[in-house]
C-alpha cells in the first residue's frame, strides 16, 4: 500500500491481484492496473505509478494513471519504491534472494 498526500491517492494490491488506485477523499477507484505487485510508488503529482512485479517477475513497470497504459518497464526486481519529489526519477530496492 502507498499513500501520496499531495495527489490524494492510495494504491494497494498484492502479488496475485491487480494494482488499484483509489482517491483518498472520495474512496472511488481512479484506475486499475492488470499487474500483481510486490511494491509500488506514486509520483507527487499523481500522474505516474511505479509497480514492482511479484517475486516471479524481474521487472518494475511504470504506469500512466490517467490513460491506464504501461509507459515503461525496467528489467529489475523491486520491493520498496519511491519517486523523487519532482517525479522525474524513482529508486527501488529489493529485499529477497
Amino acid at each position: 500500500m502507498e499513500f501520496e498526500p499531495q495527489a490524494n491517492l492510495v494504491t494497494f494490491g498484492a502479488e496475485a491481484y491487480d494494482l488499484q488506485v483509489i482517491d483518498a477523499t472520495t474512496g472511488s477507484t481512479v484506475a486499475v492496473f492488470p499487474t500483481g505487485i510486490y511494491g509500488s510508488a506514486i509520483s507527487a503529482d499523481g500522474r505516474a505509478i511505479a509497480a514492482a512485479g511479484p517475486h516471479s517477475s524481474d521487472f518494475i513497470s511504470l504506469w500512466d494513471v490517467e490513460s491506464g497504459q504501461e509507459i515503461g518497464r525496467l528489467p529489475r526486481r523491486g520491493s520498496a519504491l519511491a519517486f523523487s519529489p519532482d517525479g522525474r526519477a524513482f529508486a527501488g530496492v529489493y529485499f529477497g534472494a
